[in-house]
């Protein structure tokens, strides 16, 4: 591995260190969709969807608190909102309800955008190591140096290239999926912040 990552030059290191910081994100993300995957099921949020229709804000209060997903987490600020001040009226609860959504999207996607700068900045960091290799490699022959330096300079443009390439498409993939991930834990807060909604104009 130190074998290639010399002979691709200089740019080889800032590959590797979005690499790693691509890894981390990744990391970071599987583990919290699987654990929301696993808090937040489909019995969950039928539960939900019945309690809110139907239940006190106390009992939907005391069921979110026994889960930790962003549904529940929302659910939560919302409702305590309209209990904490009852004299808000229903557009004042219409924006408490969209800032307590709005916080919970903010968090979930949070370092997704590190991973579109990765997908991005590594083939271009890639296209320029290939770029210096290539000029070194020219001015290699034009100065009638010996092979082996016009080889270093191909390998070098070679090395960067594919290694761009080797971070940026597992990154975009993981992108993709993240970015559906994001998608459609969204659809679930706009759905539950119609139901609140509702619920409110009920009161």
């Amino acid at each position: 591995m130190l074998h290639y990552m010399q002979a691709g030059g200089v740019f080889m290191w800032p590959i590797f260190c979005l690499a790693i910081i691509a890894l981390a994100i990744a990391l970071e993300k599987i583990y919290y969709y699987s654990f929301i995957s696993r808090d937040s099921t489909t019995k969950f949020k039928l539960e939900l969807t019945n309690l809110i229709g139907n239940c006190d804000e106390d009992e939907v209060i005391n069921f979110c608190k026994h889960y930790k997903n962003p549904l529940a987490k929302a659910t939560i600020k919302s409702l305590n909102f309209s209990k904490n001040d009852c004299n808000l009226d229903k557009d004042e609860l219409k924006y408490n309800i969209e800032v307590a959504i709005d916080d919970e999207i903010s968090g979930f996607e949070k370092g997704s955008w590190v991973l579109g700068i990765c997908v991005g900045a590594a083939p271009q960091l890639g296209l320029l190591g290939t770029i210096v290799g290539m000029i070194k490699s020219f001015g290699a022959l034009g100065e009638l140096e010996g092979a082996s330096v016009v080889a270093d300079g191909i390998s070098q443009a070679l090395y960067t290239t594919a290694f761009g390439l080797l971070v940026a498409i597992p990154v975009l993939v993981i992108h993709v999926v993240i970015g559906k991930k994001n998608d459609s834990l969204i659809k679930d807060l706009d759905r539950l912040e119609m139901l609140l909604i509702k619920r409110f104009k009920k009161q």
